[in-house]
């Protein structure tokens, strides 16, 4: 036996040794292990985790053993000697062509610059071993190119540019990330595509901002051998800008800073942009007034402080993390009304898959019900439409409500389909939004009270309830709640009087609700209220000042606000 294994051997039992029996004499670990739940093993990990202190110095006890017994590799990650490289190994080649094929039937429709960016391990692959398995990222980022530039405005293999300059520290030691080299690499790229002349190198100086940092490999590594990372950025030497970055976190958490790298808050390399998020929001004062919106992962993140130079608003979002954005906002909402009222969770998608999943995460987070609008853009036929709901409700298990919005998603379900859909048992109503009555009340006589239809639109619930309908789902409800329950509870009391000038008298504070597309009025009416809804997300945007100004009246009129 090699004598390094030996003595890496005998270094284990007396670490486990001690460790493990000062562990068990105190006594904490067994009620801790009674308390857990779960598993045998679960309830074992859970009562170690709270009883050892020291588990992040086991961890690198653990790596530096393996390394003294010569492994190389651990959890995917190789130590070069340079820093620590993940390897992609070779991928689910049908779930590559099925991303690619999404990714198309994104660009047909939205006609975007794109950005093909490589990882550490194709662009530094000499560091590693022989023997290590490599997927071939410059073959794949090729023929994805390729597939894709007849559909977008520009594509950037960044391949190349990356591959020219290798011998540059264009990922961090420590961390998955491109460094802010990369990113202005990628600035220089995008200039001509994007329109606007790209700064010199020389109009910038080299700054260090955080010494000694470690990322996201060193926390699955943790081999002390590693040289700590130090975070620079090419500041600009004239900037007269004034930024502010408001970062939205994937639970709904709002944090700003003043400064594109935030060193106050952040930790290690997270202080570019505050590190990631689900939404990061960057305006300039001072910029040419341009905006940018940026769809992509955390590796993107380098290149927004460059490109901030050129626009006086950038909306990056993640989209890795807007399922879980989502589910948060669920879960959230399910643990504040703690069972007073059911939660009813929009899940809607145009992707069968993505919609199924969500559905289950939706029902597992607590959720009574779920909210289920027609897949948009791609749109289906209507069988398709009855396969994509039923695979959806079942994937939820909890009751469905579907969603007709034929004006914002170019589908509409048919009454017929509706029927169809009806005689599912977990499908039991439906938002009707199509403002087409006739189609409300041919629903109405083909389903009965097999579908509970509930009026999609504030100006028609009346009419809707005449049909059989059984209430709204609402937006002037945002901010006048009590004038829509009166509405409907003055006509299943029997007051139809009462219930047709209640809803007269509503229209008012529809028309200014949905004087521009639905959110932007009801936010900006939330926010006048002092409700703090927050900005639209682009490409939304503020109403305009004349449709602020019909909404403030209308609010007046309403009584909410005063003049």
């Amino acid at each position: 036996m090699n004598r390094y294994r030996i003595i890496a051997l005998i270094y284990a039992v007396l670490l486990f040794g001690g460790l493990l029996g000062s562990l068990f004499l105190t006594g904490h670990f067994a009620g801790d292990y009674t308390a857990a739940e779960g598993t045998p093993g679960a309830r074992t990990e859970t009562a170690l985790r709270q009883n050892l202190p020291l588990r992040d110095a086991l961890r690198r006890w653990k790596t530096t053993l393996l390394m003294l017994g010569g492994v190389q590799e651990l959890d995917g990650i190789y130590f070069t000697g340079e820093g620590l490289i993940e390897n992609l190994t070779v991928t689910d080649e049908a779930l590559g062509e099925k991303n690619l094929a999404a990714l198309q039937d994104y660009c047909r429709e939205a006609e975007p610059y794109t950005v093909l960016l490589p990882s550490a391990c194709a662009i530094s692959s000499q560091l590693l071993p022989e023997a290590a398995l490599l997927f071939d990222q410059e073959t794949w980022l090729q023929n994805a190119a390729a597939a894709l530039s007849p559909l977008c405005r520009e594509v950037l293999n960044a391949y190349p540019l990356l591959e020219e300059n290798g011998d540059s520290r264009l990922f961090y030691r420590t961390d998955s990330r491109p460094t802010q080299l990369t990113g202005y690499l990628l600035y220089q790229a995008l200039g001509q595509a994007l329109d606007y002349f790209p700064y010199a190198k020389d109009s910038f100086s080299n700054t260090p901002l955080r010494y000694d940092c470690t990322g996201d490999l060193y926390a699955r590594w943790s081999y002390d051998k590693v040289r700590a990372d130090v975070v620079t950025a090419l500041l600009p030497l004239e900037d007269s800008r004034s930024y502010t970055i408001t970062h939205t976190a994937a639970d709904g958490t709002v944090t700003r800073w003043n400064t594109l790298y935030p060193l106050e808050g952040t930790a290690e390399i997270d202080c570019i942009l505050g590190g990631p998020a689900a939404i990061i929001a960057v305006t300039a004062e001072g910029s040419i007034p341009r905006s940018l919106l940026i769809l992509g992962d955390e590796n993107a993140l380098c290149v927004i402080p460059y490109l901030a130079l050129h626009y006086d608003r950038i909306t990056y979002v993640d989209v890795t993390r807007c399922s879980e954005e989502q589910l948060a906002a669920i879960k959230y909402t399910v643990d504040l009304v703690n069972h007073r009222v059911p939660v009813i969770a929009g899940a809607g998608s145009n992707d069968t898959d993505h919609g199924c999943a969500l559905a289950a995460k939706s029902a597992a987070c607590g959720a009574d019900a779920l909210l289920l609008v027609t897949p948009y853009y791609n749109k289906t036929s209507q069988a398709g439409l009855v396969a994509h709901f039923t695979a959806m409700a079942e994937a939820g298990g909890i009751p469905v409500i579907l969603y007709n919005v034929p004006s914002r998603t170019g589908l509409n379900i048919a009454p017929e389909t509706a029927r169809e859909l009806s005689r599912h048992p977990l499908i039991n109503g439906i938002k009707e939004a199509s403002g087409n009555i006739g189609q409300v009340a041919k629903i109405a006589a083909l389903c009965g009270d097999e579908l509970n239809i509930y009026s999609g639109n504030d100006d028609q619930v009346v009419p809707l309830l005449s049909l059989g309908g059984k209430g709204v789902i609402s937006v002037v409800s945002n901010v006048k709640p009590e004038l829509v329950h009166n509405c409907c509870k003055a006509w299943f009391d029997g007051d139809t009087a009462k219930a047709r000038e209640l809803q007269l008298e509503m229209l008012p504070l529809c028309d200014a609700l949905f004087c521009e597309v639905n959110p932007i009025p009801v936010k900006y009416a939330m926010n006048v209220l002092g409700w703090e809804a927050g900005e639209c997300r682009l490409p939304l945007v503020e109403p305009g000042d004349a449709h602020k100004e019909q909404i403030e009246q209308a609010l007046q009129a309403a009584g909410l606000i005063k003049e």
